[in-house]
């Protein structure tokens, strides 16, 4: 391991992971040589690209900061770790890190808003849920739990947490009443569920949706709102 101390690049969640992750110290077992991260710009002990990088499955080059020649121990780390690390949503900060489950991420976001998570933080929040993302390149970190900026698949979202909890209440109220999340999305429902949260509701609650659409913030609100059957009652928008 060398003995140059480690400066710091610009914020990555990496080093969240790395520091809490339970797996090996990163520098001890990462960290080779020194120089200068290519994808988060940190100063200090890493490896070669090619130690941790497979370039079979990696094709995701352009989260590279600069052709440096060195990936340092946090970043190599959660690429030696990638199976666990690289599938479903997650949130890290600077003593914790944690995969949340896609039916515990409403809880988690009303975690980070009454503030059991300090600042900085990072939050993930996938597309989908099973697929491998190296998202912990790209994610932000937060210095704000509100507003809060997360990643959304690769979309940065940035958002009061009272703002995107009140559309995913929004969503559910819908959703308590059979709407389609495709329906939601596109502002088109079905008559017969039209007919069951009645008119002037809808439109009431349309009205919260309708700014948000085609964006990642409703794409977030749709993940996080759960179905009917798992809404212990009916939603209320205040």
């Amino acid at each position: 391991m060398s003995p140059q101390s480690t400066t710091k690049g610009p914020p990555s969640p990496t080093h969240f992971i790395a520091r809490n992750h339970d797996g090996p110290d990163p520098d001890t077992e990462y960290g080779d040589r020194d120089g200068q991260c290519c994808f988060c710009a940190t100063v200090g002990p890493g490896q070669d690209p090619t130690e941790p990088i497979n370039y079979d499955y990696f094709n995701d080059d352009d989260l590279m900061r600069s052709k440096t020649g060195h990936v340092c121990s946090s970043c190599a780390y959660c690429m030696q770790h990638a199976r666990s690390i690289k599938i479903g949503h997650w949130i890290a900060t600077t003593d914790h890190y944690e995969r949340v489950s896609t039916g515990d991420l409403l809880e988690t976001v009303r975690s980070v808003r009454d503030g059991a998570y300090d600042p900085p933080l990072s939050l993930y929040i996938a597309k989908r849920a099973n697929i491998s993302q190296h998202s912990y390149l790209w994610t932000p970190v937060s210095y704000s739990a509100d507003p809060l900026t997360f990643a959304y698949a690769r979309q940065s979202v940035t958002i009061g947490l009272d703002d995107l909890l009140e559309l995913v209440t929004a969503v559910e109220v819908l959703r308590y009443h059979d709407f389609r999340l495709e329906d939601i999305r596109h502002g088109r429902p079905r008559i017969r569920d039209l007919q069951s949260v009645g008119r002037e509701r809808y439109q009431r609650v349309d009205a919260v949706i309708d700014p948000h659409r085609t964006t990642a913030t409703l794409e977030t609100a749709l993940t996080l709102s759960r179905a009917k059957d798992d809404q212990p009652d009916e939603p209320k928008l205040q």
